[in-house]
């Protein structure tokens, strides 16, 4: 009786939730009875009915996964991970949105499932390894972080090292702030170190990154970017978090008081836990977790509140803060998606 009534439940749909760029949306659903997700695409965010990526038109044993996706801000370009077998070797490709054709682009040796485009839609950033000896892909210890960026229509021996770990150890993340002006690269060396935060103007690239706050116990996440200012969740001296302000750039001289370089409390630490804060219409979105329910706060930008969002009672938002929880929105929207779930409510969007 468990076995069918669990074989029931894996057979229903599922949908993720849906995010816009450029006009298009876009959502990740699987269809009833499938394996695997598929990427859909649509004019409206209740109307992604169009197939843009099938996993299963690469293996008909449904043992491909679509594992990334990154679609440009302009919403011409996507750039997505397939995953075979359930390895954790990933192969980037670019396709066009509007025909749902592939470009000739392939991309290896990636095992981190995001990817940032630059904001003219020239190319992505991606993370990447160093290309194992033939024949030892799946027994070779990994070396050989580093970033890289991808031209479109281009080959991969010509893409541009961008940056390079400083040891071994750090695991770069890349990402592009909200306000298209920054490259972050955020080093991990694992669960319970807090990440250090480099970021590079992406208008001088010549210019090098710098460190925007060095590594430590705390954990640091950046929200947003907008005015040359970083907002960044951190639990450095919060316990259940908090945001703070980083100016982009140190001041060349002043006294050490009054310089503007040293981060200023946006949203403070407060009865409830903050697990994570997202940049949408030019606020920040903060996700509390109260008495094991979900919380959804609106700030404006100098910390004073702006309302709640309506979550269902005894609820939570699915997913989770390390993986990304199921809440989407843009800078440029004041629009934003979320699912929450409970131990008697299905997903809900």
């Amino acid at each position: 009786a468990m076995r069918s009534r669990l074989a029931e439940i894996w057979q229903q749909p599922s949908a993720d939730v849906p995010f816009e760029r450029g006009g298009r949306w876009f959502q990740r659903r699987k269809p009833a009875g499938a394996q695997q997700s598929v990427l859909y695409a649509g004019e409206s965010a209740d109307g992604c009915d169009r197939v843009l990526v099938d996993p299963g038109e690469f293996g008909a044993d449904e043992t491909v996964s679509l594992t990334g996706i990154s679609v440009s801000r302009d919403g011409s370009a996507l750039a997505y991970a397939l995953s075979e077998a359930g390895s954790d070797w990933l192969t980037w490709r670019v396709r066009d949105v509007a025909t749902a054709t592939d470009l000739a682009d392939r991309v290896l040796w990636s095992k981190n499932k995001s990817a940032e485009w630059h904001p003219d839609g020239s190319g992505f950033f991606y993370t990447r390894l160093a290309a194992p000896e033939p024949g030892r892909e799946l027994t070779q210890a990994n070396r050989g972080y580093q970033v890289c960026f991808h031209a479109t229509g281009s080959s991969q021996d010509d893409d541009t090292q961008v940056f390079v770990p400083p040891g071994d150890a750090d695991w770069p993340e890349v990402s592009v702030s909200t306000d298209g002006r920054y490259l972050i690269a955020s080093l991990s060396r694992g669960l319970g170190w807090g990440d250090e935060l480099r970021v590079r103007e992406l208008a001088r690239p010549d210019s090098g990154f710098r460190v925007l706050l060095p590594g430590g116990s705390a954990e640091q996440t950046i929200v947003g970017a907008k005015d040359g200012v970083f907002y960044v969740l951190t639990d450095d001296g919060a316990d259940r978090g908090r945001i703070i302000a980083v100016p982009a750039d140190a001041p060349a001289d002043g006294p050490a008081d009054e310089s503007p370089q040293s981060p200023r409390d946006v949203v403070p630490e407060s009865s409830d836990t903050l697990l994570e804060a997202h940049f949408s219409g030019g606020q920040l979105v903060c996700h509390y977790l109260r008495d094991a329910c979900s919380v959804l706060k609106v700030f404006e930008l100098d910390g004073s509140p702006a309302g709640e969002i309506a979550v269902p009672e005894l609820s939570a938002l699915s997913g989770s803060p390390k993986g990304h929880e199921a809440i989407e929105g843009t800078a440029g929207s004041d629009t934003v998606h979320f699912q929450t779930e409970s131990f008697t409510r299905s997903r809900t969007l």
